[in-house]
């Protein structure tokens, strides 16, 4: 389920013991959008989400239990043995984890982004958010004073879904040693389908455009929430960068190894400048 995060970077924080992606426009927002970063490649881990990287990789929270995923409707079973935690350093693990399943899914591999998230004080990014949660329930008025309502309870159906939201911050989450980014559900500028993540959401993708090719930029671990079983204004989601270098590089070098940046030791077998080393012809790509 998705992690309360600590008070000190967010306030009171309640746990809540259901699953959602409480979207604010009340669309069900179960089949892929027009512009699709990748919708079938989220499946249901369980209670909770995980998301399929490609190559027989899935990518999910790592307080989330590995084992079977279903990616429409067909279970893949958990490859035993095969889960691998991604390091923060050398001390702690961030809350990310991959592993393998089989069959592969016949889905195609994801981008993982590789630039750096703007500073939100200069530069709007937009996220697709996708998950396995309800949908929205019945408006909550928390404040007596309008504007009302306040947010909204979780409804039914619970399936996987999809919503929008801008990144609000950059933050180290230091209960979970890891390197993130936050979004808000937000009144008073909404995105066209502004939603808010709960307990359940956990290891579903936040997806980000970089020049016009999406790209898989985060895996939601955790929220700040005010009220239980519902999703009220200006409560927040979080997931983890896979933009942070040592992230990426680490599951890149499992998923992708043609993608995983050059070392020394490169360079000395090779012969050549770090920056030029290339990768061998029978090693998988991203694209």
């Amino acid at each position: 389920m998705i992690r309360p995060l600590p008070t000190l970077l967010i306030g009171i924080l309640l746990p809540l013991p259901a699953p959602a992606l409480v979207i604010d426009s009340l669309a069900l927002n179960s089949t892929p959008p027009a512009d699709d970063p990748g919708f079938d490649n989220v499946g249901r881990r369980g209670v909770e989400t995980g998301v399929y990287l490609g190559h027989g990789w899935v990518i999910t929270a790592k307080h989330v239990p590995v084992g079977d995923v279903i990616f429409d409707g067909v279970t893949h079973a958990l490859v035993p043995g095969s889960e691998i935690a991604i390091a923060h350093d050398v001390s702690n693990d961030a809350d990310l984890r991959i592993f393998r399943i089989t069959p592969w899914p016949d889905l195609p591999p994801l981008r993982i982004r590789s630039d750096p998230l703007p500073d939100p004080a200069i530069v709007t990014t937009d996220v697709v958010m996708i998950g396995f949660g309800w949908a929205a329930g019945d408006p909550i008025t928390v404040h007596p004073k309008p504007p009302n309502p306040d947010g909204y309870s979780w409804g039914s159906p619970k399936i996987i879904r999809w919503g929008t939201n801008q990144i609000e911050s950059l933050l180290f989450v230091s209960s979970s040693s890891t390197q993130s980014f936050a979004t808000e559900f937000d009144r008073d500028f909404p995105t066209p389908h502004e939603c808010q993540a709960a307990n359940g959401d956990s290891g579903g993708a936040v997806f980000v455009k970089n020049a016009g090719v999406w790209e898989l930029a985060g895996i939601m671990f955790g929220r700040r929430g005010r009220v239980p079983r519902a999703a009220i204004y200006a409560d927040k989601t979080f997931a983890a960068d896979l933009s942070h270098p040592d992230y990426r590089d680490q599951i890149v070098s499992v998923v992708f190894p043609a993608q995983r940046r050059p070392t020394a030791e490169d360079a000395h077998r090779l012969d050549v400048g770090a920056d030029r080393v290339a990768a061998p012809r029978s090693t998988p790509a991203q694209p």
